[in-house]
């Protein structure tokens, strides 16, 4: 959150800064993107153009982080675990962008490794982007340091109860995309 842009103090549930994990994995995924090239030329930037009804579920706390920026419009939304909806003008600073839109077309999809208790992150494409995005309907996977990088960034937000639980209620939910997807290929 450079260029001038004053960072918000937000805390979570049990008191710790739950900024410091946000920051980190913006930071992480500040300079790194899916393919080595720009991904928008392929597409127009089509996930950077939403309406008054799409674009990009926020995170806990960045509501509150990216509140009166000019770039976009936050919206509420009864989706996203109740968290908002950022709509993009077009173009951002790259600086200011939101989780969602780093990680995009991807998501750290968590589960509970059943047999060490461990917590494991694979990055996976996001259904809910097939209609926009070509990396997704083109099955091109991501370079190695943006999944990485992705990876990392799910691990520091795994820290905060918060960010953990959306993490989780988000994986279960595109985990039943897939299912449901599968038994339709099926029929």
């Amino acid at each position: 959150m450079s260029g001038g842009t004053k960072r918000k103090k937000v805390f979570g549930r049990c008191g710790e800064p739950a900024e410091e994990q946000l920051m980190r994995a913006y930071a992480l995924l500040e300079l790194v993107t899916p393919l080595a090239v720009d991904c928008g030329n392929i597409c127009g930037r089509a996930c950077c153009r939403g309406d008054g009804h799409t674009g990009m579920g926020l995170f806990p706390y960045e509501e509150q982080l990216l509140k009166g920026e000019p770039d976009f419009s936050i919206l509420s939304t009864e989706d996203n675990e109740g968290y908002g909806l950022c709509v993009c003008q077009g173009m951002c600073r790259r600086s200011v962008r939101p989780l969602a839109c780093r990680m995009f077309p991807y998501f750290p999809l968590v589960y509970e490794n059943k047999r060490t208790g461990a917590w494991g992150i694979r990055v996976i494409p996001d259904p809910r982007g097939s209609s926009v995005c070509p990396l997704i309907r083109q099955k091109v996977p991501p370079q190695p340091l943006f999944e990485r990088r992705l990876r990392r960034a799910a691990r520091h937000m795994l820290r905060e109860p918060k960010l953990r639980e959306y993490l989780l209620q988000t994986s279960r939910f595109l985990m039943d995309i897939e299912a449901i997807r599968r038994k339709l290929e099926q029929s």
